[in-house]
């Protein structure tokens, strides 16, 4: 009987084939690929939905790369007034973790259905700490149109405290959501980031409570009632209209700010954004300073929202340097 010379060369043609798919698997340069290769456990890496800049920054923030992070907010759409499509409701329903701020900011809520296990609202464990209001308002502006501001305030974020507890429940939750994807020293990344995080946190703390007892007493006005965090943790006297900066406001609207300014004499009032040069004159012929504090609800989850929040407590003190130097220079003390 003769020996069977084509079992050499079939082993060798099937040893070729399994090396040439090892090869080709890896230079496999798909998302899903990618994914697993950074985690290096074997995972791909979780998904994880925030819905607003400062929830999103967060997650970018502490879980850079080990996370897949996405962020269904049009860049023009304030995401307090935003709602999600049918799609994008079913993207979180499978995530693996969902962000909400919670503090009347998602409205949609009650109106869909989200699963309790990947959902977290990082501002309910400060729930004792949300600010009610005495109404809702209703006006309109920007490309959301008319919408209402809800009967609690959202905008926690901008309290460098809470924010802190924010980070926190985005730490842990991305910590439990890596654990099968990332190493054990990639886990700790998270937890340094949010150690540096923290500590920017209080020296932002610290600054605004210096610039805010210097202020003392003296009123201020802001264009949105969107501030009512920043007034509550540091004592600022604050009373607000509903002025847009892209917006003049009219006889009436003038008529009734110089009446609140015969009870509450604010010398600096707070913006969203640089108003229009119209307004900007008149406010200045008035003596009042401006100064714009983003409410940081929207953004590029690229950027780092501390760098934002950097800027606004910094144009806070020159506000405040400049307040407080204005009676030496009127009155020629030295």
């Amino acid at each position: 009987m003769k020996p069977d010379r084509s079992a050499p060369a079939q082993l060798s043609g099937i040893v070729a084939l399994l090396l040439t798919m090892l090869l080709l698997s890896g230079c496999d340069t798909s998302p899903v690929s990618r994914l697993y290769k950074k985690t290096g456990v074997g995972k791909a890496a979780p998904r994880v939905i925030a819905v607003n800049y400062p929830l999103a920054s967060g997650v970018k923030l502490l879980g850079d790369d080990l996370v897949q992070l996405i962020y269904p907010v049009p860049a023009d759409v304030d995401p307090a007034y935003w709602t999600p499509d049918e799609a994008t409701v079913l993207d979180m329903q499978r995530v693996d973790l969902l962000f909400l701020n919670g503090a009347g900011h998602e409205s949609w809520e009650n109106q869909v259905t989200l699963s309790p296990l990947n959902r977290a609202v990082t501002s309910l464990g400060f729930r004792d700490k949300w600010i009610k209001l005495d109404e809702t308002t209703t006006h309109q502006h920007g490309p959301e149109g008319e919408h209402t501001h809800s009967a609690t305030a959202f905008t926690v974020w901008l309290d460098p405290n809470l924010y802190e507890e924010q980070l926190r429940v985005i730490a842990r939750g991305l910590q439990r959501a890596v654990e099968e994807s990332a190493s054990p020293a990639q886990q700790m990344e998270i937890e340094d980031r949010f150690n540096d995080a923290v500590d920017r946190l209080h020296g932002f703390n610290k600054r605004w409570d210096v610039a805010s007892v210097k202020l003392m007493t003296a009123p201020v006005i802001a264009s949105h009632p969107v501030y009512q965090y920043l007034a509550s943790r540091y004592g600022w006297r604050l009373k607000s209209v509903h002025w847009e900066p892209e917006q003049t406001p009219t006889e009436e609207q003038w008529a009734e700010f110089d009446a609140m300014r015969e009870e509450h004499p604010a010398e600096v009032m707070i913006w969203e954004a640089e108003p229009n040069a119209e307004t900007k004159q008149q406010l200045e012929s008035r003596n009042i300073r401006i100064v714009v504090i983003r409410p940081l609800g929207n953004g590029d989850p690229k950027n780092n929202i501390l760098d934002d929040m950097e800027q606004n407590v910094a144009a806070f003190e020159q506000a405040v340097a400049e307040l407080i130097e204005l009676p030496a220079e009127s009155t020629g003390e030295e």
